[in-house]
């Protein structure tokens, strides 16, 4: 599988910065000639922002492959949302500044879950730099402020920065799916008590005569025994696989 180069993103994030740099820098050490004023005509001004539209426009695509691509790697863990909402809804007039914390926030937070849930050794995704981006993005709405953004590039500042993490995240995520995609699969989930009071059984177990409630791991065979409490609470986490029992499986136990 291909791997995703972080060199053509951060080229268009900065493209239409490069074009008004050198339109400024021509303007001021232009030569002028005499009896002419064909440098700066209305023919220049076309071509130049024709030129200017189409590098936004290369960089608004390449966003929108980026953030499709990005969700694409993710999807075996169920995220919040498809590729295909992620870059659909960001089209609707003000859902869309909602949508933007969903999809870039909400990027960082699933797949940092996905990491700390299958115990990948990866780095996480900073998601303090996804939301400012986020919260840069929603302030572009305000007068005045936008031409400051504008200015003062800090949104493609730290876009440069989140495409460094997201491209990193999916190479890793594709070499992980290549040479051992079982880590992928199954999460791995550690015996505590916050694992415990989030998993609600769906059958009640089956008491044995005072000798306990016992219960048979769907995932490795187990029989286990659950004490009172466990059992009316209904909680249930095999200790032996550290797996989370869909449906639950009684036994009854001779004494």
């Amino acid at each position: 599988m291909k791997r995703i180069s972080k060199y053509p993103h951060y080229i268009l994030t900065w493209l239409p910065y490069i074009i008004i740099a050198l339109f400024i820098l021509i303007f001021f050490f232009r030569k002028p000639v005499i009896g002419s004023n064909s440098f700066f005509n209305l023919n220049f001004f076309v071509i130049y922002l024709l030129i200017l539209i189409l590098a936004f426009f290369a960089g608004f695509i390449a966003k929108l492959t980026l953030l499709h691509k990005m969700w694409s790697s993710i999807q075996f863990s169920k995220p919040r949302t498809t590729p295909g909402k992620a870059v659909k809804y960001l089209f609707i007039p003000f859902y869309n500044y909602y949508w933007y914390f969903q999809v870039y926030q909400g990027f960082a937070q699933d797949y940092n879950s996905l990491i700390q849930s299958r115990r990948l050794k990866l780095d996480l995704i900073n998601e303090q730099l996804f939301l400012v981006f986020c919260i840069i993005k929603c302030l572009e709405v305000i007068p005045y402020l936008n031409i400051l953004i504008f200015i003062i590039p800090v949104s493609e500042t730290i876009y440069c920065q989140m495409v460094s993490q997201i491209c990193d995240s999916i190479n890793n995520l594709n070499e992980i799916a290549i040479s051992n995609p079982q880590l992928l699969l199954n999460p791995i989930i550690p015996q505590t008590p916050d694992v415990q009071s989030n998993f609600t059984l769906r059958t009640k177990a089956v008491s044995d005569e005072g000798t306990g409630y016992y219960v048979e791991c769907e995932h490795c065979g187990k029989i286990l025994e659950l004490d009172k409490t466990e059992a009316e609470m209904q909680k249930f986490t095999c200790p032996n696989c550290f797996a989370l029992n869909s449906k639950l499986v009684t036994v009854e136990v001779e004494n």
